[in-house]
């Protein structure tokens, strides 16, 4: 699972990198008209451009952005709940037999407790939801560039979770 989520992670990050830049305002519109006020200026002419003003972010690039942070993020917390399971499983091998028998007994308690195996067997499950959430922010991002694309994406994301819908539901059943 190690392998997997770090793969994943390291996607997520490249594409999160390479929209970064949507969210950062464009100040060349702004640049541009006050150069030309200052031309105007300069040679005479009076100024009748208004000042632009400066936009925010676009909604859609804070929605995918949100979506993209929200699914490495929980990539992420995977790997450091897979982390912290395995380094509790791996106390019970280095201690001595007896410190070992009473050790175990009193883990075995907390994992019962706690419900260990059922935290360990949901983090697969975090994996998968993150690469959902993933596949729908690159159709959603693509969709502006070109929405061949995009569907494309989104037909592939759209298999993907109902193929994995449908080998859930026949395990279950069967």
């Amino acid at each position: 699972m190690f392998p997997q989520a770090g793969l994943f992670s390291a996607v997520a990050s490249a594409f999160v990198v390479d929209i970064q830049s949507e969210l950062r305002s464009d100040h060349q519109e702004l640049f541009f008209t006050v150069l030309t006020m200052l031309l105007n200026a300069t040679s005479g002419v009076p100024n009748q451009l208004p000042l632009p003003q400066i936009a925010g972010p676009k909604s859609s690039a804070v929605q995918v952005q949100s979506i993209i942070f929200g699914s490495l993020m929980s990539a992420l917390l995977a790997v450091f709940l897979a982390m912290l399971g395995k380094q509790w499983l791996n106390l019970h091998v280095e201690r001595s037999f007896i410190d070992r028998s009473r050790h175990r007994e009193l883990r075995m308690r907390g994992m019962i407790t706690w419900r260990f195996k059922f935290i360990m067997e949901c983090l697969p499950l975090t994996i998968q939801m993150t690469l959902l959430l993933l596949g729908y922010a690159l159709s959603q991002y693509v969709w502006v560039l070109s929405r061949t694309v995009a569907a494309v994406i989104a037909a592939f994301t759209s298999f993907g979770l109902l193929f994995y819908l449908f080998i859930v539901f026949a395990a279950v059943r069967w």
